[in-house]
């Protein structure tokens, strides 16, 4: 008997260790179940992680690109403005011009004594004190009007302030509309066209081959207001009268000679073929400037313009590009 209930206890040890192993191995294949849950759960969350980093980042592109398409936007919306108003200030400026060769040529046809057009000019540049002019001009060239006209144009005094030319031609080519408008200029139209006929009379008409040069001093923002003027392949119309030289030193010197801490930028422009062009060498005031004078409202076809290159520009005309 003893030994029958010692087998028996033998068999319920074994079972109590068989169910304890099952435990074990229950508990251990639950913790393996957990642990590659676990991988998983953290492999999915690192995945997820990544398409939130993804997804963020396409926002951000998408957010920059919204913004460089507004902007793209707005700028082409600034330029669309620009453009009108640059066509709107061209149509003015045909107009006015148009006006100009019209008032000149009528003027030509029927032209106001001399001593009036004088007086007309000493009125709207009182400063100039013209009447000494005059007399300083018929010391110098006689009785005849057309030559004291074109001599009183080139004066110059000890600014710019005191000179003909350049306070006549600044009227002509300002860009401020309450200065260039019909009734400011139309004063001037008489003396202009004195200036002209002595031009045409006793100037001579320049045929050279070799271009005209001018040289002009200038400040950077008075380049911004007037590089729009000078597209290649476009035409450009001078207001006033242009001057020039057959010598590109000469012209290179006056750049030069005009820079200031103000005045930084040198332009050249290189004429070729010019238009309504006199040498007045002989009339001038300065003989030795080799001046080439062409008529007021002249149009020239721009080929080029280069730079700014340290400060310089060079712009190449032609009065004629057929030729």
């Amino acid at each position: 008997m003893d030994d029958g209930f010692g087998l028996f206890d033998s068999w319920i040890a074994l079972l109590f260790l068989a169910g304890g192993v099952f435990l074990g191995l229950r508990w251990v294949w639950r913790l393996l179940c957990a642990k590659s849950c676990l991988h998983k759960a953290e492999a999915r969350i690192d995945e997820l992680k990544k398409r939130q980093d993804e997804l963020s980042l396409a926002q951000q592109e998408l957010a920059a690109r919204l913004v460089k398409e507004i902007e793209t936007t707005d700028g082409l919306r600034r330029q669309l403005k620009q453009q009108e108003s640059a066509l709107g200030a061209m149509h003015e400026q045909k107009m006015f011009v148009n006006w100009l060769r019209r008032a000149i040529a009528e003027a030509l046809l029927d032209p106001t004594p001399f001593a009036d057009a004088v007086g007309q000019l000493a009125a709207c540049f009182p400063a100039l004190n013209l009447q000494a002019r005059h007399t300083e001009a018929r010391r110098a060239c006689g009785e005849d009007d057309l030559k004291v006209a074109v001599y009183m144009y080139t004066q110059h005094g000890p600014t710019d302030e005191d000179s003909c030319y350049m306070q006549l031609n600044r009227r002509l080519n300002c860009n401020d509309k309450g200065q260039r408008t019909p009734f400011t200029v139309l004063p001037l139209i008489p003396f202009i066209t004195w200036v002209m006929r002595g031009m045409k009379e006793y100037g001579e008409p320049y045929k050279g081959t070799e271009p005209i040069y001018r040289g002009q001093a200038v400040s950077e923002e008075q380049w911004k207001e007037m590089h729009h003027k000078f597209v290649e392949e476009k035409e450009a119309t001078w207001w006033g009268f242009l001057s020039g030289s057959t010598s590109k030193e000469q012209a290179e010197a006056y750049i030069r000679a005009n820079l200031t801490p103000q005045k930084t930028m040198g332009i050249m422009f290189k004429t070729q073929n010019p238009t309504n062009a006199y040498d007045i060498s002989k009339l001038s005031m300065f003989p030795n400037e080799q001046e080439v004078l062409m008529f007021p409202a002249t149009s020239a076809h721009c080929v080029s313009v280069s730079g700014p290159n340290n400060g310089w520009v060079e712009i190449e005309m032609d009065g004629n590009p057929a030729v």
